[in-house]
């Protein structure tokens, strides 16, 4: 603090000292008379030189402060920030961020306070979360009120890479034990000890006992690779926790963070967070918060005496930043730095349509935007290839923005591109991918059910058609198929081990949707060696608090009376009638039991009818032409396993999971539930993965085989083996020609295309990329040694 005295008069620019060389300290200085207009000039050239946010309070400042009887802090800072050199959007230490800076999140912040509320926060990398728990943790830690908030860092003190999961035992002891909360000497603790880690837990659930209001609140960051380690292990650490929860009726609460994997991993098997729910950290628009992005444009710099042409200016800068709060402040702070180059010294100075366009175009912006851009699409190499397939569509001309891309469409082309990377997904599973592009702020939906751009500047940042197609290319030739836990993709174990090969014919997403809390109907479809036959015993086996009914009729009339019987004495939980791929149903059977069950309405039992087809029952849809009439959204399709969860499976079983002997398997087996069962039933961790699969491969392709097989993946006519055998002929060719191939062998056949969707569903082809169709080599293989037979 600098005090200052003028003999009289008003103070003048001489009467200012110089700031010391190397000086950061915050700095008031107290004028006792007026300070002239020269002498404000004065300081805020000073300030600017120098970079000082010295600011002055002199008389006529103290008369304006006292005609606030409220509020005098916020109004000396409005008046006096303006003179000064501060910098609002000035990178600090990740993750922190001065109160003044923070807006938004209000509606999350709740959810992750309230007691009762959702236990994990997740969303793409630089969009917030930490700054949102670190702001949680100011806000509301008070020790002497008994409310206890504490931030840890899971991942930058190791947990989940060199050390164990149950370490993070040992930073729960750190952060407690100087609050006095548990007396457990960290330095002695051994977090493998069982009875240890109870008492740790008792210590904290006495300390909440002694007083009704105590709460504590436990901000668990960067929580992906714990979460993964610690479900290794069945999650014994986090049961610990959700049990000493449950105990407390959440006056003890635990906040898992991370990226996008940690929602995933709330869907996996076992996980006790499943039931807690989560919260999204998305861009700064859902939920009302484009409000709170503009102001923090608009705030700071109107407290620094800056005043926006207009706002269509601030919107600009919120488009190109994507409403990412970190790039809003890299744009602002740039965006100040050039204001400040400017030698008007009025108030309000104003920031002009050419500051803003200099600001973009002159700077390594454009590269920092597109760098924390690309960081999004970077957390799964599927992000980037559906980005880039929307890019090159829009870049075409082949799509609008304002129509979007239908999912359809979408799925085929992006799978075309990358059949490994989207191999056993069905289009159900990927609109979940693409859902989640749109909550990191990549995508929206149109009007017309389409996915596009979430603005033109999303487009812009992916570059020109050459270098999308580019970045596809490499994608498609270089990326890995992503790895952990994926309910589009993973399949729970029918036992309670992951040890045991044995799994669901279901994802869990498909399982999911059977059990989920709603009546009406699913179509099941698949040939037998994708599981069809096991899908509902799996259901029962696994003991998921489902009734699992066969429909034991043979008419119409029968499934009607059964479905008004099931619905009248359904009282608690999910009720599945299934009608078997033996049965005669038809469509209309289908169009009833929908009719039947829209109309039901309970809050505490749910029933579905569920109908089973095979590759005879498809065939027979696509030979009456009824194939194009089943809903995407009511038909489960049993695909082969994708190459992401073979790569977790064959770890679970300890077998080499590197991507030679996933190739091996893939090459016998195509992915087949059934095959892969049978393959690992002699499988140990003493075999040679490799060499079992070759012989196990030629078994299968065997003269003697070839048709049974064949059979089993649901080719059952000899109509069905002359189009597939046409399509492979004509692979990689334009689909019209293969479409008028197919008419010329089957002139009484099914359509062209309705044969390609016949394929399609049942696996056996899939398109690439040039609006053109390949065969599965596998199925390739079996037809060449059919007709040797």
């Amino acid at each position: 603090m600098i005090c200052l005295f003028a003999k009289q008069g008003e103070l003048e620019p001489t009467d200012i000292p110089q700031p010391k060389p190397g000086s950061v300290l915050p700095t008031l200085i107290l004028f006792m008379r007026p300070l002239s207009d020269e002498g404000r000039e004065e300081l805020y050239l000073l300030n600017k030189k120098n970079r000082y946010s010295w600011l002055a309070l002199d008389e006529v400042m103290l008369y304006h402060l006292a005609l606030h009887p409220q509020g005098r802090l916020r109004a000396f800072f409005s008046a006096a920030l303006p003179y000064t050199n501060s910098d609002p959007y000035k990178s600090t230490k990740s993750g922190i961020v001065p109160p003044e800076m923070f807006f938004g999140r209000t509606l999350e912040h709740d959810l992750i306070v309230n007691p009762r509320g959702k236990a994990t926060v997740y969303g793409g990398r630089q969009l917030g979360k930490t700054a949102l728990i670190k702001e949680i943790e100011r806000q509301v830690h008070d020790p002497e009120a008994g409310h206890i908030v504490k931030w840890i860092d899971v991942l930058g003190a190791g947990v989940g890479r060199s050390l164990p999961p149950e370490h993070l035992f040992v930073l729960i002891i750190q952060e407690l034990g100087p609050l006095n909360v548990a007396q457990t000497d960290w330095m002695k603790f051994k977090p493998g000890d069982h009875r240890q880690v109870t008492h740790l837990m008792g210590e904290i659930q006495a300390w909440i006992e002694r007083r009704p209001d105590r709460r504590m609140l436990l901000l668990l960051d960067e929580t992906d690779d714990f979460l993964r380690e610690d479900a290794a292990k069945d999650y014994p650490v986090t049961r610990q926790l959700k049990r000493l929860m449950e105990k407390t009726d959440g006056a003890f609460k635990c906040v898992f963070v991370g990226l996008h994997n940690v929602l995933r991993s709330t869907f996996a098997p076992n996980n006790p967070l499943v039931h807690l729910g989560a919260v999204e950290i998305g861009p700064l628009y859902a939920n009302g918060e484009s409000s709170s992005a503009f102001e923090l444009v608009r705030g700071p710099f109107a407290a620094l005496g800056y005043r926006f042409d207009s706002d269509a200016l601030i919107m600009r800068i919120l488009a190109v930043a994507n409403y990412y709060p970190v790039l809003i402040n890299h744009f602002c702070g740039k965006l100040l730095a050039r204001a400040r180059q400017s030698s008007d010294t009025r108030f309000p100075r104003i920031i002009t349509d050419r500051m803003v366009a200099s600001v973009y175009e002159g700077t390594d912006l454009r590269g920092e935007i597109r760098y924390y851009f690309n960081m999004t699409l970077d957390l799964d190499p599927r992000y980037g290839l559906i980005a880039n397939w929307l890019a090159a569509e829009h870049l075409s001309g082949h799509i609008t923005a304002s129509d979007g891309a239908p999912i359809k469409n979408m799925f085929e082309g992006v799978a075309s591109w990358w059949p490994a990377g989207f191999r056993g997904i069905t289009q159900i599973e990927f609109e979940t991918l693409a859902n989640e592009l749109i909550g990191l702020g990549v995508l929206r939906n149109t009007r017309e059910g389409g996915y596009t751009f979430r603005n033109p500047n999303v487009l812009h940042l992916l570059g020109s058609l050459e270098e999308v197609e580019d970045r596809m290319l490499s994608i498609s030739n270089t990326q890995e198929v992503p790895s952990g836990f994926d309910r589009t993709t993973s399949r729970n174990p029918i036992k309670d081990t992951v040890r045991d090969p044995q799994r669901s014919p279901l994802t869990v997403s498909q399982e999911q949707e059977l059990l989920d809390e709603t009546n009406g109907i699913r179509i099941v479809c698949g040939p037998p060696l994708n599981g069809l036959s096991e899908v509902f015993p799996a259901i029962e086996r696994r003991q998921l608090g489902a009734k699992v009914v066969a429909f034991k009729g043979k008419t119409l009339k029968d499934l009607e009376n059964e479905i008004g019987n099931i619905r009248s004495k359904a009282r608690q939980g999910a009720h599945l009638l299934v009608v078997g791929e033996d049965k005669d149903w038809t469509l209309e059977w289908v169009g009833i039991a929908k009719s039947q069950l829209d109309s039901r309405v309970s809050t505490t039992s749910h029933v579905k009818v569920v109908f089973a087809a095979d590759g005879k029952k498809l065939w027979g849809f696509l030979s009456s032409n009824h194939l194009k009439d089943l809903a995407p959204t009511e038909t489960l399709v049993l695909a082969p396993w994708a190459d992401a969860f073979l790569k977790t499976w064959l770890d679970d079983i300890q077998m080499p999971s590197d991507r030679t002997s996933r190739e091996a398997v893939l090459r016998a087996t195509d992915g087949r539930h059934g095959l892969l069962r049978f393959l690992s039933a002699d499988l140990d961790v003493s075999s040679k993965l490799v060499e079992r699969c070759k012989t196990f491969e030629e078994s299968m392709l065997a003269k003697d085989k070839a048709r049974a097989i064949l059979d089993g993946l649901g080719v059952v006519t000899d109509d069905a083996i002359t189009g597939l055998n046409v399509l492979a002929a004509f692979s990689g060719e334009q689909q019209p020609i293969i479409v008028e191939a197919l008419r010329t062998e089957l002139p009484d056949g099914p359509l062209g295309e309705d044969f390609l969707e016949w394929a399609r569903l049942m696996h056996l082809a899939y398109p690439v990329g040039n609006d053109s169709w390949k065969v599965s080599p596998f199925v390739v293989a079996l037809l060449e040694k059919a007709e040797e037979e």
